[in-house]
């Protein structure tokens, strides 16, 4: 499998949102065959790549930094999911927006949202994670906002979540680096590298050390 494909699921379901978002007032039932059509595009392009372990990465921002994608067992099936309820939404939504002033907010941001999920479940470094996680606030915000003014309250209560979730996993990083032994059910040891900045470094300590696979090479330092 070329590793490039790793791009499709985020880049499909992206592309498809702007195109739903510019596609004219008048025409309504264009945003809605965007969707219906992008996430079945999206559902065959998972299940392609579900039985496959592979990793794309480019230069990015210099600093040693890649734009770096990994496809494992496990983010396969949420890259699955992701399209699959993309699809099963983009259905409903079809056919119970039919009549709705306007359906271009919505599918657009329903679209950029899968996008934004397909990058959180294939980044492989931290700065990529943060950035397609950040989005995933903001697109998720936006397509829940799309419902009108009463639905406001109830998008400031998922960025209120999301965004929590996203500092308790910065405090779990920071305290992985703080403390690399972490206790004994984390299983960690110690294995620093420095990334510089300019004028900053900072220091990253911790690897995830399988016990099991830890015994069978003889190690004891877990």
């Amino acid at each position: 499998m070329n590793p490039s494909l790793l791009i499709l699921p985020i880049a499909i379901p992206a592309a498809a949102g702007i195109i739903a978002l510019l596609a004219p007032a008048k025409a309504r039932w264009i945003a809605s065959l965007v969707a219906v059509i992008a996430s079945a595009v999206e559902v065959a392009v998972a299940v392609a790549l579900f039985p496959t372990d592979a990793v794309f990465a480019l230069p990015w921002l210099g600093y040693g930094f890649e734009f770096s994608l990994k496809l494992s067992r496990m983010s396969a099936f949420i890259v699955l999911a992701i399209a699959g309820f993309s699809f099963l939404v983009s259905l409903y939504a079809a056919s119970s927006m039919a009549k709705a002033p306007s359906t271009r907010p919505f599918f657009a941001w329903m679209l950029l949202t899968a996008a934004m999920a397909g990058g959180v479940a294939l980044a492989d470094n931290l700065v990529l994670l943060l950035l397609f996680g950040e989005g995933l606030l903001l697109t998720l915000f936006g397509m829940i906002s799309a419902g009108g003014r009463r639905s406001y309250r109830t998008a400031i209560k998922a960025v209120i979540i999301v965004g929590s979730t996203d500092l308790c996993m910065m405090l779990g990083v920071m305290l992985t680096g703080i403390i690399p032994t972490c206790a004994n059910w984390c299983k960690v040891v110690p294995t620093p590298f420095t990334v510089e900045v300019g004028h900053v470094a900072a220091r990253w300590r911790g690897k995830y050390v399988d016990p099991t696979q830890a015994v069978l090479n003889g190690r004891a330092d877990f």
